[in-house]
């Protein structure tokens, strides 16, 4: 299943960092983090 995140993507001092904006479940936290993080989605540090 496809799911839009609205995040907020910034670099604050040379560390890409990604704010997701709507609140989800905790239960799905893991889940959106592993995906957005992942190397091929949006290219930000853990």
């Amino acid at each position: 299943m496809k799911q839009e995140i609205d995040f907020i993507k910034f670099n604050p001092i040379q560390n890409m960092t990604i704010l997701v904006k709507p609140n989800y479940p905790v239960e799905e936290y893991r889940h959106i983090a592993s995906k957005i993080m992942s190397y091929d989605s949006v290219y930000a540090d853990k």
